[in-house]
């Protein structure tokens, strides 16, 4: 029968691609199994078309896209846009397609051709020049790049490749001058050797270019390359399309082509479509080549066969797979990291951490109450898998996730059908036959899928809830409440006899456990026990018996290595040293952060993995620490029912309707966790600093600016989302303080000084940092907190005690000088009338009695002495301060010394006058000038009449006393004499006047008479 060529070629490419399919899975198993972590718009990316990557020396990923370049730390991406340089390309300013970093500097290329470089002081890109040096428009319509450019540090300059070839930009001045023409219309990788050469690649084969001879030289020039790679400096790999690879030694010459076995389907759909090649050495070593495609997802090439070991296109079932085929750009990063960019974001592959696989079982699920217990690879069969349920038995082929068998299931729900459904535990013996405890006994299922039930009942016994397979066919079992030895096929059965409690009643096991030689290990209430199977003896009927091996409370679970016990407890797990007898304890401070824990159970490299409400944790004893693994690691489910199992492969976890496998071999990671700060802001403004420098950053702020805030990151993308920080403003923090996963510490009110901010970073395993990021601070503090101004405080209040001091010694002096006044006063006024009397009392006169004019005169000289007394009296009582008080006296006096002699007072007193007030020795002076004024007046004036006036004026007391009498002599009466010219009393006033620093004057009036004027300043 003729076959129709459409039936034949359906056949051949089926037949190809199975062949590829077979060489992928045969091969893949060299690969180490590894996810896709993938970032979109969702966490920060500002576009999901991305072009190129890098990493600076602090280890930033720097990411550029079509709309700008973007930061990432791991978990935060903070986006830049280039300033605008040309307003008619502002979209093609930001679509940025090449970046390079060398240390902590950053350039980047637009597809206008401008390069910008990043300024850490402004935080922001800054335009350095554009590298078009043609005025060829740019094909809007190509897929391909139309610059490449590379740093040189030993000339501080650019090499750029364009299409025309090769120039080179002096970053000190700016010059621009073409080095090597090519003819080129699209370029490709640029990059140098050991040697200091440069490599390019093009339409016309690699070129190689010396900088410092200006020679060239071409390899495989009849080969159009776009994407190229150097590995080591020396060997350069480049492929033209996916079934031709070249290869290329600098240091030799060797220069070879390689055919590759890429079946003719996939080589028309992928020629010319390679983006970019890469080599990971810590995913999958440096024997396999990965291509990035731009439609087609990954290729992973074997460059010592020429095979195709692997193929990554996009699945939508797998969240942890490509998310998409067109592949831009790859990247590997400083710490391993494999970078992606697909039309949907960027993927990052690292196999730094345990990678958890995830199956879900689709008959499960329509079985209600139906969570997996236990989940164990078939002897002999590791895609194979059995899983132990409550509600049966099944054997799942893993490649299709479909049951292949099932056992055990019940057909209804009776107690008697339930006997048999509801495993409790599966174990495969030294024979491969599977063993299965369940509540009506002991299930055997050897390797032809036969099964054997052995019930209970036969030996006494029921609900077996856990087993442990021993030589020549003997089982240790776990039942309620007690446990023992059951042969089964003999079916005879030797219980445990361990002591009884002090109530005599049987203690409960809660644990059955396999220990070091063929032992077995029992968890009670309060103690762990040990059984061998060297006690026991069929021959002899010897029952086990039982070692006590630790007395603790309530152990739920055993582990035994060869120098500890590993046990758990309800507050954690505890170590108990087998030699040293010593006990410590692990728990919250080590990172357990839930205590139902399931089961125990030792990996291969000495850790202890146990299953909890909350996750699996990790316990390794040469750290301390505990590691969580949760749904965001790949994870079924948080909560973790059942049983952990290992089978020599891997771990496995049951859940509701999946189950979760992982290889266990992986270790805590001492990442290189170095914090950094990033920016510090002040009233939401941010100071401007480098804080990516080899120098410690420092930033100063005014008093004004309280409210500051520090943000800080730590670029790493091992679990970064777990990465937790300490920091401590020193001088003002006692001690760390605790910023769990936040990234930003605020503070406000900050006293002026200086200070030191310092953040420390700890990894998802737990480890610190050993040097934290620092940041000097200056608070330059208010005026009034300045030491300038606590001088000028002291000085200040030394000047007022000063002042007062002074003010208390001049009241002091002036009340000493008042005193001597007064006392001067009594002796004048009052000492020399009292002596008058006293030498006219003595005269002869006196002695015989006096004549009557001499007694008259010792009257007068009596009545002036107390006259004068009277008025220092009254001068110095305080209560005679007011003004009115003075006013009243003068008045008396005035009226009764006037009318005497015939003269008549007039008196005016102005306004407000009544309200002053005159310190005691003013009053004083102020008085008796007044009463040396009238008594003249009274005397000599010879007048009809007297006008006395007081009033307030120009802040002076004015007192005026003016009559209408004889007036002054002739000799006396010039206006403008001063009033010493006088007689005496007229010199008295004067000094008095003086003495209180009053103006006085004595002159004729106009219209005849005297007029006397006192100004005593107020």
């Amino acid at each position: 029968m003729e076959s129709r060529p459409e039936t034949h070629a359906l056949c051949t490419i089926s037949l190809q691609l199975w062949l590829l399919f077979h060489a992928v899975v045969t091969c893949a198993q060299t690969i180490p199994p590894f996810k896709f972590t993938s970032y979109t718009t969702a966490q920060g990316l500002p576009t999901s078309e991305v072009n190129a990557f890098s990493d600076d020396e602090t280890g930033f990923l720097w990411v550029a896209t079509s709309d700008g370049i973007s930061r990432f730390d791991g978990v935060f991406f903070k986006n830049y846009r280039m300033p605008v340089v040309d307003s008619t390309k502002i979209s093609s300013n930001n679509k940025i397609l090449k970046i390079q970093c060398w240390k902590n500097q950053v350039w980047c290329l637009s597809r206008a051709g401008y390069l910008f470089q990043f300024d850490h002081l402004k935080d922001a890109f800054v335009e350095l020049g554009s590298c078009v040096t043609n005025s060829k428009p740019l094909e809007k319509k190509t897929v391909y790049e139309h610059f490449d450019f590379i740093y040189d540090t030993l000339h501080t300059c650019f090499w750029i490749k364009d299409m025309a070839g090769i120039l080179r930009l002096d970053l000190i001045s700016g010059k621009k001058q073409r080095i090597l023409p090519l003819k080129d219309s699209r370029t490709g990788n640029l990059f140098f050797d050991d040697s200091g050469k440069i490599w390019c690649g093009g339409e016309t084969g690699l070129t190689c270019f010396d900088p410092e001879t200006g020679q060239k030289k071409r390899y495989f020039e009849t080969i159009p390359f776009f994407k190229v790679i150097c590995r080591n400096g020396s060997k350069i790999w480049a492929m033209p399309n996916p079934d031709t690879l070249c290869f290329l030694d600098v240091s030799t010459g060797d220069a070879r082509i390689i055919k590759t076995n890429i079946p003719q389907s996939f080589k028309a759909l992928l020629n010319d479509c390679i983006k970019q090649l890469a080599i990971v050495p810590g995913i999958t070593g440096e024997n396999l080549l990965w291509l990035i495609t731009c439609g087609n997802g990954i290729l992973i090439l074997d460059i010592r066969t020429g095979q195709y070991v692997a193929h990554f296109t996009t699945d939508s079932e797998d969240s942890h797979g490509l998310s998409h085929d067109m592949l831009n750009a790859a990247f590997t990063g400083r710490d391993g990291s494999f970078w992606i960019a697909t039309r949907k974001g960027i993927q990052k592959v690292d196999n730094r951490q345990h990678h958890f696989f995830t199956k879900s079982i689709p008959i499960l699920k329509v079985r209600q109450n139906c969570r997996l217990r236990q989940v164990l690879t078939r002897f002999g069969h590791t895609e194979e898998k059995w899983i132990a349920t409550c509600r049966g038995l099944f054997l799942i082929d893993t490649r299709q996730t479909k049951v292949l068998e099932a056992f055990l299931k019940p057909d209804h729900d009776g107690d008697t059908e339930r006997m048999w459904s509801d495993i409790n535990a599966i174990a495969t013996d030294e024979n491969g036959t599977l063993l299965a405890a369940v509540m009506g006994g002991l299930v055997k299922i050897d390797s032809s899928l036969r099964l054997k039930k052995f019930p209970g009942k036969d030996v006494g016994i029921k609900n077996v809830i856990e087993m442990i397979p021993s030589e020549k066919n003997t089982v240790w079992i776990r039942t309620f409440p007690g446990a023992g030895l059951l042969l089964p096929e003999q079916r005879l059965y030797y219980p445990i006899r361990f002591p009884k409690r002090q109530d005599g009643t049987d203690a409960q096991i809660y644990k059955l456990k396999s220990g070091l030689a063929n032992s077995i290990l029992l968890c009670q209430d309060s103690a762990i026990w040990r059984v061998r199977s060297t006690d026991f003896d069929a021959s002899c009927k010897c029952y086990p018996k039982p070692e006590l091996v630790l007395k603790i409370p309530w152990p739920t679970d055993v582990v035994e290595t060869d120098t500890s016990l590993w046990i758990v407890l309800s507050n954690g797990l505890a170590e108990f040293h087998k030699t040293t007898g010593r006990i410590r304890h692990f728990g919250a401070a080590e990172g357990l952060t839930n205590f139902r824990i399931r089961s125990l159970l030792q990996g291969p490299e000495s850790q202890l993995w146990m299953n909890s409400d909350n996750g699996i944790f990790a316990f390794y004893p040469q750290y301390g620490r505990f590691k969580r693994y949760s749904e965001e690691d790949g994870l079924g489910e948080n909560y973790v029912p059942g049983v952990l199992t290992y089978d020599g492969d891997a771990l496995h976890a049951g859940f509701s309707y999946t189950y979760t496998s992982w290889s266990p071999g992986a270790s805590l990671l001492k990442t290189n966790v170095k914090p950094c700060i990033t920016d510090v802001f002040a009233l939401d403004k941010r100071l401007p600093a480098d804080f990516s420098g080899a120098e410690m950053p420092s930033v100063t702020v005014r008093h004004a600016q309280n409210i500051l805030r520090f943000e800080f990151t730590c670029p790493d993308f091992y679990q970064s989302e777990k990465i937790t920080f300490l920091y401590q403003l020193e001088g003002f923090d006692d001690k760390r303080r605790n910023a769990g996963t936040a990234r930003s510490a605020v503070y406000t009110n900050l006293d002026g000084g200086r200070y030191s901010f310092r953040v420390w970073a700890i990894n998802a395993d737990g480890f610190m940092c050993d040097t934290p990021a620092v940041v000097l601070l200056r608070v330059i503090p208010p005026y009034y907190r300045t030491w300038w101004f606590y001088v000028l405080c002291i000085a200040a209040i030394g000047g007022v005690f000063y002042a007062i001091f002074r003010y208390r010694e001049i009241q002091r002096i002036r009340r000493e000088a008042l005193r001597l006044r007064i006392a001067r006063d009594l002796h004048d006024e009052v000492g020399s009338t009292l002596s008058a009397i006293s030498i006219l009392s003595q005269s002869p006169a006196g002695r015989k009695g006096g004549s009557n004019r001499q007694l008259d005169n010792i009257g007068d000289k009596a009545r002036s002495a107390l006259d004068s007394m009277s008025d220092i009296v009254w001068a110095v009582n305080p209560q005679n301060d007011a003004m009115d008080q003075v006013i009243a006296r003068m008045a008396g006096f005035a009226s009764e010394t006037l009318e005497s002699a015939g003269i008549t007072p007039h008196f005016s007193i102005g306004a407000g006058v009544e309200n002053l007030s005159l310190p005691l020795d003013k009053r004083k002076d102020f008085y008796l000038i007044i009463k040396e004024a009238v008594s003249n007046c009274a005397r000599h004036s010879g007048a009809s009449n007297a006008y006395i006036s007081i009033k307030k004026e120009n802040g002076q007391l004015v007192f005026e006393l003016s009559d209408d009498g004889v007036g002054l002599p002739a000799a006396t009466a010039t206006p403008t004499r001063s009033a010493y010219s006088g007689g005496n009393g007229l010199k008295n006033m004067a000094a008095r006047a003086a003495a209180i620093g009053a103006a006085f004057l004595v002159e004729n009036g106009t219209n005849g008479g005297v007029l006397i004027t006192l100004k005593i300043p107020l």
